[in-house]
């Protein structure tokens, strides 16, 4: 093998590699194929928009789910709600107006 040949080799090959990454990489999900957010809704789930890309499915008695923009979903981690400070409640000192006069 010249020198010629595998320089071109090595071309051809990057540039089959550069222009078929991004065919690879798209999600080649047959059309018409169900995510999980739709059999979410479809089991009774009601979902709605969090954040650009995030969508939270409810359904009482059942865990939380996270869905992405792709429709893919997960259960939401156990949720740790903070215990509140405890107060202590105190009685007001009440003073007698007539105890100011005995200095």
């Amino acid at each position: 093998m010249n020198k010629n040949t595998g320089i071109f080799s090595l071309t051809m090959l990057s540039l089959l590699l550069f222009f078929s990454s991004p065919a690879l990489a798209l999600d080649n999900a047959p059309p018409g194929k169900k995510s999980d957010r739709d059999k979410l809704e479809d089991a009774g789930y009601k979902c709605k928009l969090l954040s650009p890309g995030y969508v939270e499915c409810t359904k009482s008695g059942k865990t939380k789910q996270w869905c992405d923009s792709s429709g893919e979903c997960e259960e939401v981690a156990r949720e740790v709600h903070p215990i509140p400070p405890r107060t202590t409640t105190t009685t007001p000192v009440l003073t007698r107006p007539e105890a100011d006069i005995f200095w």
